[in-house]
């Protein structure tokens, strides 16, 4: 097997390209020095920078590979055989530079082994013994990395000597551990150690100008927002059961109760919240939020004003930034023809042709079958937000909270009265329930 492995220089030349094509001048990839020398030599030489970046990598691993074969002062037919793709593509860049390779060495002619043993003896420009140009692979490197900001240069030629050497010392079984460790700590002075790929959740979690990951506490006011985190395999049994129960909502007779119990911290907030998304990331209804109170005279009441409090919020955050009852008005309005849900938006209409445009439209959505027991009054405070209007939409929040409304406030909202008395908000909560069950 260690006679048959053969250097592939197609790794360099993958690395040569990438370079070039960093958008880097070739001039401060080169260094200046070397970007001279480009300039003194004919151009019928061919000596481009893309040719000057291809020889500084081929030099470096031919240096390396040099001074694994030739320390115990016999080459064997495995490391000639490994060699001998990395010498030839060197040998053929080195040419254009040096024309002493081009005229004095025909590796077809003399072998492998005489370029190897001229190379490594040689003290000149591209030498095995030149320190001029000793590491300028490397050297490249490192100013395509500083310069476009990408350390993946580096990275790659890091893995490209490292494979070297492995192949060479390990395989092919040249040289000795200790000369290897000569080159890894002589690479190790040159060459930063790579940094320790981090955990994009670990970064994120650590990072002091990001949002906070993870509390202890799940705050009411994040019921209402989206949690990239949730685990959907964390407390499944709750998930399922509320997922069944919402499936069979539109259908069943009555009202279903599911009691979350845990100790504080367990995560009964953190379920709420996944219940919600639930709900208005599928589209299968509406969701509230609100937290048990024993302070409250008139629980109904504290539980409509919560509801509709929750509607007020996105109906799912980013993804559809309008609100809850935003959503509901839009669906209510859809069952009307397009003519009168254009009028009905038209900001030019007047007070009076407004109220008997929604009247009109909530009689045509009461002779529909799924709206036919909604109240009137509710269906058009939905007519009303389709206006978009804040100081209309505000007297409709107040309605639907059955809060009292003065002249002007019931004038925005076609003189109707908000259900009132200790029973209203009760009334009001079967209402908006009916509605969104249509």
């Amino acid at each position: 097997m260690s006679q048959a492995l053969r250097f592939s220089a197609t790794h360099i030349d993958d690395l040569a390209k990438k370079i070039l094509s960093s958008g880097v001048d070739s001039t401060v990839l080169l260094g200046a020095d070397l970007a001279k020398l480009a300039a003194r030599i004919p151009s019928s030489e061919q000596v481009t920078p893309e040719a000057l970046v291809h020889l500084a990598l081929l030099n470096d691993a031919l240096c390396v590979a040099e001074r694994a074969i030739h320390q115990d002062g016999v080459i064997s037919e495995a490391e000639i055989a490994y060699v001998e793709p990395l010498a030839r593509e060197a040998h053929k860049y080195l040419s254009r530079v040096r024309s002493v390779y081009r005229e004095t060495i025909d590796l077809d002619k003399h072998g492998v082994a005489l370029f190897l043993d001229q190379h490594a003896k040689d003290t000149q420009r591209f030498g095995g013994k030149c320190r001029g140009t000793a590491w300028l692979g490397l050297h490249v490197c490192q100013r395509a990395a500083e310069a476009s900001g990408d350390s993946i240069y580096v990275d790659q030629y890091r893995d490209l000597v490292s494979r070297t050497l492995d192949e060479l010392y390990g395989e092919i079984g040249s040289g000795t551990p200790e000369r290897r460790r000569e080159i890894v700590a002589e690479l190790g002075e040159l060459l930063p150690p790579p940094e320790p790929t981090r955990d994009l959740r670990e970064a994120a979690y650590c990072a002091t100008d990001s949002a906070e990951v993870f509390h202890a506490v799940a705050h009411s006011a994040e019921v209402f927002t989206s949690d990239p985190f949730d685990v959907d395999t964390i407390h499944k049994d709750a998930r399922f059961a509320f997922g069944r129960l919402l499936d069979r909502a539109s259908e069943a007779k009555f009202g279903k109760i599911l009691l979350i119990k845990g100790e504080a911290g367990s995560g009964k907030t953190h379920l709420m919240r996944a219940f919600r998304n639930q709900t208005h990331g599928e589209h299968l209804g509406f969701a509230g939020y609100m937290q048990m109170s024993t302070r409250v005279s008139n629980y109904a009441r504290y539980i409509l004003s919560n509801l509709i409090e929750s509607w007020d919020r996105p109906y799912w955050g980013d993804a559809i930034p309008e609100s809850a009852l935003t959503c509901l008005s839009d669906a209510v309005a859809g069952h009307l023809p397009p003519e009168l849900l254009r009028e009905l938006q038209d900001q030019g209409l007047g007070y009076d042709a407004l109220h008997a445009l929604v009247n009109r439209g909530a009689d045509r959505l009461l002779g529909l079958a799924p709206l036919e027991n909604a109240d009137v009054d509710v269906l058009r405070m939905m007519l009303y937000l389709q206006r978009r209007e804040p100081a209309r939409r505000a007297r409709v929040l107040k309605f639907l909270r059955c809060e009292p409304l003065n002249d002007y406030e019931r004038s925005l909202v076609g003189g109707a009265y908000p259900p009132s008395g200790e029973e209203g908000p009760a009334q009001m909560l079967t209402h908006l329930g009916r509605l969104v069950a249509m």
